[in-house]
């Protein structure tokens, strides 16, 4: 019994010797464990870009009374005689209704490619990118005499990564191939190789779909006070009450102290509503189907629910993100008909 645990022991050893010794055949030599690519404090990145073939993406920080955000814009080129590179590892959307069918591909691909341009507010993730580059730590330093190696991928980069700095100048960075494994990716900024997580890249290359933020406003259902709305003109007042103990809390009208059911599962549908996982554009003028103002320790943000006229065309213009949002035609239209409801009675 004693030999087999030996063995074992010995066999363990030599297993991750070898899994070292490969390693460091893969990243060459290294120099240095977790450095920084640049200098950076923080706060000083002001902006940040991801350009190679098939996309271009500007992520700014920007600021208002109401606070910091992001502002990102995204301009996708996708040649339909080629397969288009997808973010396999994004996390899957969780959407009110089901995605539609997508449309049949055509006979004959037109030979320009197809450019689509978006604008749209980022979520928490985008503002976290800006510190990960505050400064932008790598995993290792490498030999340079190395950044010719052909699976470093450098004759044929997957992209540029640009840091615009508040202080002044740009740092810009050339992003390879991927390890094997990890999924890591080689960079070099100047003369220097690194290998930087993948995490530091990927949301930047496919920012669409993963720096939007989709929430129409900040605040989770434990944090509202009140909800107030105005349809037709009229106006209706629903409070929370005993918001700081979730085991006694429930939803009535203002001015009256008995739960409303029928009110809590109208804030509920409310809450729910959240911004496409796509940029959509009113065909037509918008039309206020209601006015909404969520209140929460003294502080307001406003959502106006409307229609562009069509029939699936519901809209959300939101303080929160700075802009207006298509959203979910079927839940939309459910807030709308239960209001009429509420107000009725």
């Amino acid at each position: 019994m004693r030999t087999v645990v030996l063995y074992a022991a010995l066999l363990g050893v030599a297993m991750v010797g070898s899994y070292l010794s490969w390693t460091a055949k893969d990243t060459g030599a290294v120099v240095a464990e977790e450095v920084p690519v640049y200098r950076a404090s923080a706060g000083d990145v002001k902006a940040l870009a991801f350009h190679s073939e098939d996309v271009d993406v500007r992520v700014e920080r920007r600021e208002d009374d109401r606070g910091a955000y992001a502002w990102i814009e995204v301009e996708e080129r996708k040649d339909p005689t080629k397969p288009a590179k997808v973010d396999d590892e994004a996390p899957p959307e969780e959407d009110e209704e089901a995605p539609e069918e997508a449309p049949a591909a055509p006979e004959a691909p037109p030979a320009e490619p197809v450019v689509t341009k978006s604008a749209f507010t980022g979520g928490e993730k985008a503002l976290g990118l800006f510190e990960t580059y505050e400064p932008l730590m790598a995993r290792r330093e490498i030999d340079s005499s190395l950044a010719n190696t052909p699976s470093f991928g450098f004759d044929t980069p997957e992209g540029t990564v640009t840091v615009t700095r508040k202080s002044g100048g740009e740092e810009t960075l050339v992003i390879g191939a991927s390890t094997y494994g990890t999924r890591d990716r080689y960079a070099k900024a100047g003369d220097k190789l690194f290998l930087l997580a993948d995490t530091k890249v990927r949301p930047l290359q496919f920012a669409a779909t993963r720096l939007r933020e989709r929430r129409l406003h900040p605040w989770l259902e434990a944090d509202v006070d009140g909800v107030d709305v105005t349809r037709d003109g009229q106006l209706l007042a629903i409070e929370q009450r005993n918001k700081d103990d979730r085991a006694k809390a429930f939803w009535a009208r203002s001015g009256e102290e008995n739960e409303d059911a029928t009110a809590a599962t109208w804030v509920e549908k409310v809450l729910r509503l959240k911004a496409s996982a796509k940029d959509e554009t009113p065909a037509g003028d918008l039309t206020p189907l209601a006015e909404i103002r969520l209140r929460s320790d003294g502080q307001t943000w406003a959502l106006t629910l409307a229609s562009d006229g069509t029939e699936d065309g519901r809209f959300v213009t939101s303080g929160f993100l700075r802009s207006t949002v298509g959203v979910s035609k079927a839940l939309a239209d459910e807030i709308v008909a239960d209001l009429d409801e509420l107000v009725a009675n």
